[in-house]
């Protein structure tokens, strides 16, 4: 397993802790109060999400710092990002994690008043907050990464790196393109990393481009990873695998509730519509899920 596989790992790892705290956290959550419930659960969750931001900070520096290393044959002292800048903050929502989740109470009310039982409101509420929860968890780890290779001399920039099972969209924008100052694109529960590229020595791992590992992949992959439909238009032809990468600013998660996430999404592109290829969002979405990019 290579440093970047390690580093990913832990990543998943800490996302799936932060996940299951919030979940818990959230299971007092209570429809009869919604507003003290959901304060209460916040008071318990943010500090402990706190500690997790701390170490995904520090897991990205040991990362970088390793990572020089192993490029130069030799131990080298990097930059370090400082754990506080990103502990107790939401990246996604530009507020405190506390804020945040205030956000989420709103939504959950908003949703009684549209009509929705109030136990499924709070059910929809937790599984958002817990998604929230690994999310910003991870990108403090992403942020203080992109500073790491923007701050330090030793680092060109980074490359994306995507997981073996990404989802299209993640694998069209890994181009190989070198990158310095742009933080990393994702979507939901996106495991791809910025592997640095150290400059003035030569790579030790060459890293195929997304198209190529497309290119490499047998039918039966395609449609597994990214739905059959998908792949089968990838074949054809009649799309190409960038037709599969889309840019939304304010998506509708599949629970309902809103959250202004700045990410990649599977998503029918107009290009694909002009084309007379029949895939919906859903069958994207799902394609996406399927395959924890």
């Amino acid at each position: 397993m290579t440093l970047t596989d390690q580093y990913r790992s832990a990543l998943v790892a800490l996302r799936g802790r932060a996940a299951a705290r919030a979940a818990a956290a959230w299971g007092a959550a209570s429809a009869d109060d919604i507003d003290a419930s959901f304060a209460a659960a916040t008071a318990a969750l943010v500090p402990r999400l706190a500690v997790l931001q701390a170490t995904a900070v520090r897991a990205s520096n040991v990362y970088a710092r390793a990572y020089v290393a192993s490029e130069v044959g030799r131990p080298r002292r990097t930059v370090a990002a400082p754990a506080e800048r990103w502990v107790g903050g939401s990246r996604v929502q530009d507020k405190s994690l506390t804020d945040a989740f205030a956000g989420v109470a709103i939504g959950a009310k908003v949703l009684i008043r549209d009509g929705a039982p109030a136990p499924e409101a709070v059910r929809r509420a937790g599984a958002q907050v817990a998604r929230i929860a690994g999310e910003e968890v991870v990108f403090a780890a992403r942020d203080s990464l992109t500073e790491v290779v923007r701050e330090d001399n030793q680092i060109a920039g980074y490359r994306r790196v995507a997981s073996g099972s990404a989802c299209a969209a993640c694998l069209a924008a890994m181009t190989g393109a070198v990158l310095a100052e742009e933080p990393l694109d994702v979507h939901d529960h996106c495991s791809c990393v910025g592997e640095p590229v150290v400059r003035s020595v030569r790579e030790t791992i060459q890293r195929p481009t997304g198209e190529e590992i497309v290119a490499g992949m047998s039918p039966e992959r395609m449609a597994e990873q990214f739905g059959p439909q998908a792949a089968q238009a990838l074949q054809d032809g009649s799309i190409e695998l960038r037709d599969l990468v889309g840019r939304v600013e304010h998506a509708a998660m599949a629970d309902g509730l809103p959250t202004p996430a700045s990410i990649y999404n599977l998503r029918m592109m107009d290009q694909a519509r002009q084309r007379g290829i029949p895939l919906t969002y859903e069958e994207l979405a799902t394609a996406r899920s399927g395959g924890d990019a």
